[in-house]
């Protein structure tokens, strides 16, 4: 109830964006009115009972108004208790409910003068969860309990200098503490969990998993506008992050084959790790929009400066053999990590070609900055020995990069009607993966050497778009879009190079379909209204199949073909096809030209067609695998009630 407006880029956004490679997902919260108002909605998928549901039910509470004439209020607070899709099967073990997520949102505005407001907010969120996996499903209390706490307080200064020259500056911190099983460290059973005679489902035992990991951004940032001239609007500004960044993990997994069975004789691996740092980032832009003729020809251009400095240290590690040839690991000297310093080209170009006909191009480089978890995990605490294999951080690493280009026509009827056509090429490089390095004798001396994130990989994605659009009308708005993509690359994972090691098998050195892939894309989206204040939206999307790797073996441990040259994502999953609607009516409760209370009664439905997805299959092609994996396919149908007051 606190979202005011919602717009996402997807392509082509300006140079104040940073830290992002495909899209920009912007939210404006909303301001309190006028007058003082309270809204409640209430939601549960209980109604008919039988097993398509998850036990959900939530709560959204709003309020807002003055407080004097130049002070605003606006608060929200939501709560939802779940018991998940997998209900069946958590409540042998867990009371209800098994998931928690609160919310609490507010918002203080305040008109000091004609020229200057200013905007306190406040975000507050709390989740409390059990996973669920279906191997573990006779022991799903071995696995950990999950929290996960945040806030994130900001204060906005706006300032209109002139009719010319105006500028936005704030500040804000956002905390987040994540909590993995309960106890402490040294509680942790780091014994191998026991599984069946068959090697299917975990029947005694506990994840090896503990955490506790904490993240603070210190962020202060401003924007400036300016209006130089008729032909000019100038846009710059910039940011500064702090950080505060603390892990402690203690996680041990066993080695599996290519199939997905564990070696139940080989070591853990060790991917715990220790660490605390205090990076620091941001970045300035500047940007001009360049009138060029009063016929709506404009020229975008942009640049945009990012950094980032680890403040960290990397180990420079040797793997020597000692008396016994076996490895020991030695760290024999650090090496500061560099500050990193990025710049963005980002051009756009708009121009008519008709009288209601209009072309656009955009090009711009983008980069992202690395998951800390990539750059210092493991570094504080090194413990690489005989027969495990640790997972290290790398401070070094580079951002991802990418380098896209669109270009798109729009032409509107005269009925409203837009049609478009949108060509796209991404191209990305610096991707994270894993290097493993190995001993030469590793197998002779029982050592499975070391990984580290390393930046290697690179992807290309490339398509078209074809949508027809009507956005505004009193009966019928909406969308129909047709999409076709391709996307290739080495890697689809930052963990890829450690699973293709354990598997035994060659990292690929050739382009391959990546796992996003989605070749053929049809998505309908759309809003009706009906007599007797009734109201229709939907939204329907189809798919063709993405890839997934066809490796079959009868035994899960040696392939039906050993002769078969192993090739990822060289199959396809079925197609995919959800259908999202939901059904409103609208009661005006009060005489007079303005109702006390507008009351909302609501039909919400999901995959209404009821429709069996596929998410994952196996290296045989199986659907959940040999044990028909129920999480192999999406969730079915489920209608949600819910209604909403507004006074």
């Amino acid at each position: 109830s606190s979202i005011g407006e919602l717009a996402v880029q997807t392509g082509g956004f300006d140079p104040e964006y940073g830290n992002a490679l495909s899209g920009v997902v912007n939210v404006i919260t909303k301001r309190g009115g006028d007058t003082h108002g309270i809204g409640v909605r209430a939601e549960t998928d209980e109604i008919w009972g039988g097993e398509q549901i998850d036990h959900r039910s939530e709560i959204d509470l709003s309020a807002d108004g003055p407080i004097t004439s130049d002070l605003h209020y606006f608060a929200s607070a939501d709560f939802v208790h779940s018991d998940t899709r997998w209900w069946q099967d958590l409540s042998r073990f867990f009371s209800s409910p098994i998931t928690k997520n609160y919310t609490a949102f507010g918002k203080l505005d305040f008109t000091a003068s004609r020229s200057i407001r200013l905007s306190g907010q406040f975000l507050y969120s709390f989740q409390n969860w059990h996973d669920y996996e279906y191997t573990w499903r006779f022991n799903l209390d071995g696995l950990p309990p999950r929290e996960q706490t945040g806030y994130r307080a900001a204060a906005v200064l706006s300032h209109t200098i002139s009719e010319s020259f105006f500028y936005n500056a704030s500040f804000s911190r956002f905390w987040v503490n994540s909590d993995i099983n309960e106890g402490s460290s040294n509680d942790v059973d780091t014994t191998l969990y026991q599984w069946d005679f068959f090697l299917q489902y975990i029947i005694d035992g506990n994840r090896a998993w503990w955490a506790r990991s904490n993240q603070v951004n210190n962020l202060a940032k401003a924007d400036f506008t300016w209006r130089a001239n008729e032909h000019h609007l100038v846009k710059f500004g910039g940011e500064l992050t702090f950080l505060e960044i603390f892990s402690e993990v203690v996680r041990y997994e066993p080695y599996v084959n290519i199939f997905g069975k564990p070696f139940v004789n080989k070591p853990q691996l060790n991917y715990s790790t220790d660490y605390e740092y205090f990076p620091r980032m941001g970045g300035a832009y500047l940007q001009d929009k360049i009138e060029l003729s009063k016929d709506g020809m404009l020229l975008n251009l942009g640049l945009r400066y990012d950094f980032l400095d680890p403040r960290a240290q990397r180990p420079l590690v040797e793997r020597v053999p000692n008396q016994d040839d076996e490895y020991e690991t030695n760290i024999v000297g650090t090496v500061p990590a560099s500050t990193k310093h990025l710049w963005s080209p980002r051009i756009g170009f708009a121009a008519p070609f008709a009288e209601r006909g209009y072309l656009f191009i955009n090009y711009g480089q983008y980069y992202q900055f690395p998951l800390f978890d990539y750059l210092y995990s493991g570094l504080n605490n090194v413990s690489l020995s005989r027969g495990v294999g640790v997972l290290v951080g790398n401070p070094d690493l580079k951002p991802e990069g990418t380098r896209a280009w669109e270009m798109s026509i729009k032409y509107a009827l005269q009925n409203g009607v837009v049609l478009s056509g949108t060509y796209f090429n991404k191209e990305t490089t610096n991707q994270i993966d894993v290097k493993t390095f190995v001993p030469t004798n590793a197998r002779v001396a029982g050592d499975y050497g070391f990984a580290e994130f390393v930046n290697n990989p690179f992807a290309s994605a490339s398509g078209i778009e074809l949508a027809v659009s009507k956005e505004s009308g009193e009966v019928l708005t909406g969308s129909v879009s047709y999409t076709f993509m391709s996307a290739e690359g080495v890697s689809e994972d930052a963990r890829a190079g450690l699973e293709f090691y354990q598997w035994g098998q060659q990292v690929p050195a050739k382009p391959f379909p990546l796992s996003w892939d989605q070749r053929h894309t049809v998505k309908v989206i759309g809003a009706l209204s009906l007599p007797l204040d009734f109201g229709l939206a939907w939204t329907w999307e189809y798919h063709t199949g993405r890839p997934y790797t066809f490796y079959p073996s009868e035994d899960g441990f040696t392939p039906i073909d050993p002769t078969q040259e192993f090739e990822p994502n060289n199959a396809r999953l079925e197609d995919y096809n959800l259908l999202n609607m939901k059904l409103t009516k609208l009661f005006a409760i009060g005489d007079g030209p303005k109702p006390w209370m507008l009351l909302t009664v609501y039909l919400d439905g999901r995959n209404v067609l009821n429709t069996k997805n596929v998410n994952w299959v196996d290296s045989s092609g199986r659907v959940g695998g040999e044990l028909g994996d129920l999480t192999a396919w999406g969730p079915g149908r489920r209608i949600r009630l819910g209604v909403r007051a507004e006074i």
